[in-house]
């Protein structure tokens, strides 16, 4: 697709770059299929900051964690989620959870997914949950601590017709917990269907996507980095296109 899921946004505050330290391992191509990583980092979505703590910076500390298993295929099939340029199936089960402390409030932040490639056909998988303690919820003397668990999963499929064109479909839900959201929010469910294809003109390297992306009860939050407005209640669509050129 043109862009990631709304959830991207909502749930890991955008690319959610961090920085921290991370020790991994990895048995190689014809070692055990499995491949693991810890970290310890400033905190999800808390990119260049300074040794002081929260609230002059975004968190305290964050633990990370994610182990994969690669039940068949290869490795290098699971760097993208097209059947272009492969002769493999693949299939991988990946989890993965981070943990963030910003003052008192504790956010987990927890999946499972698992890619599938058979043939042309591409399908993809994950669920995604994120537990809140002590949410603040409103400012000042009315403001209160909450706890509160939002999840989420997504499915998506492509098939590539030919060396080119690849159509595909996604569909994603949300639901956050009424209990962490403000009052003057309507809409805790979030439904977003896109449809769309790709031309390869030169694999990766020269790609043209477009697709369509509809909301029937629209979003109480704006994606701005997915063209997507707050319409809390109301239904929202977009048309994307882009052309990726790699030189």
């Amino acid at each position: 697709m043109a862009e990631r899921t709304l959830i991207n946004d909502l749930f890991t505050g955008g690319y959610n770059f961090v920085q921290g330290v991370s020790l991994g391992w990895d048995d190689g191509p014809k070692g055990l299929p499995f491949r693991a990583e810890v970290a310890y980092t400033d905190g999800a979505n808390a990119p260049n900051q300074n040794f002081q703590d929260f609230p002059t910076t975004k968190a305290n500390f964050g633990v990370a964690g994610r182990l994969e298993y690669l039940a068949f295929g290869k490795w290098g099939q699971y760097d993208d989620f097209t059947t272009v340029g492969t002769t493999d199936n693949m299939l991988v089960i990946g989890a993965g959870v981070d943990l963030t402390e910003a003052g008192t409030t504790g956010t987990l932040r927890h999946t499972v997914d698992v890619p599938d490639e058979t043939g042309r056909l591409g399908l993809h998988g994950a669920y995604l949950g994120r537990s809140v303690e002590d949410r603040r919820i409103g400012r000042g003397a009315a403001a209160t601590d909450v706890n509160a668990y939002d999840w989420r999963f997504i499915a998506q499929s492509a098939y590539l017709l030919n060396d080119r064109l690849e159509p595909f479909m996604r569909y994603d839900y949300i639901k956050f917990d009424r209990d962490g959201l403000a009052a003057s929010v309507n809409e805790n469910e979030v439904h977003e269907f896109t449809a769309g294809m790709n031309y390869y003109y030169k694999s990766h390297n020269a790609k043209l996507t477009i697709d369509f992306t509809y909301l029937p009860n629209g979003t109480p939050f704006a994606d701005s980095g997915a063209d997507i407005l707050a319409s809390d209640g109301e239904a929202e669509f977009l048309v994307r296109a882009q052309f990726q050129l790699l030189l």
